[in-house]
């Protein structure tokens, strides 16, 4: 278990926290993938995309809620100025979801930014609030799916990466 610094008054996060956040997480429990931004450079001579700084923390029981679909409007200034008769605009679909993440799974000190962003399922949402409850005890996220886009990952290779076991020797 890690060490966290507590208010002196409030030393020990109640016990009914710790089991209520154990069960949610035992059933709606789900493996995410926390990325932070780093910051990103272009090599003048080559063109390539370089990210500093990049990093994941791989989460494997946040609490994941069921997406909540909403539909906005959207209409520019413009549109709404040009011709006050025919005002017209876009609606879409958003798909809006809950994660709860607890603390202790993440990095000592790590800190859930608005610029950082989540996989879930192969599927990249963006941050729009972070919330971080009282006692340290549960970070409150709720992200907006983006629809069509794929996510730029971080992928650890192992040696079950790398090693193709059909592979045969001569035995010698």
């Amino acid at each position: 278990m890690k060490n966290r610094n507590y208010d002196v008054s409030n030393k020990f996060v109640p016990q009914r926290v710790r089991q209520a956040i154990y069960k949610l997480k035992r059933l709606y429990g789900a493996s995410i993938r926390l990325y932070k931004a780093g910051d990103k450079t272009t090599d003048i001579r080559t063109g390539e995309i370089v990210w500093n700084g990049r990093e994941v923390c791989t989460v494997n029981r946040a609490i994941v809620l069921p997406v909540k679909l909403t539909r906005t409007q959207t209409q520019t200034i413009s549109m709404i100025s040009a011709d006050k008769q025919f005002v017209y605009g876009g609606t879409y679909d958003i798909g809006v979801r809950k994660f709860f993440i607890d603390p202790r799974d993440l990095e000592d000190g790590y800190v859930i930014a608005m610029d950082d962003w989540l996989v879930y399922r192969g599927k990249k949402y963006e941050i729009k609030t972070v919330m971080n409850n009282e006692f340290d005890s549960l970070w409150e996220v709720t992200a907006v799916e983006m629809m069509g886009v794929v996510p730029d990952q971080i992928h650890e290779l192992t040696g079950y990466s790398l090693v193709d076991f059909q592979q045969t020797s001569s035995g010698e």
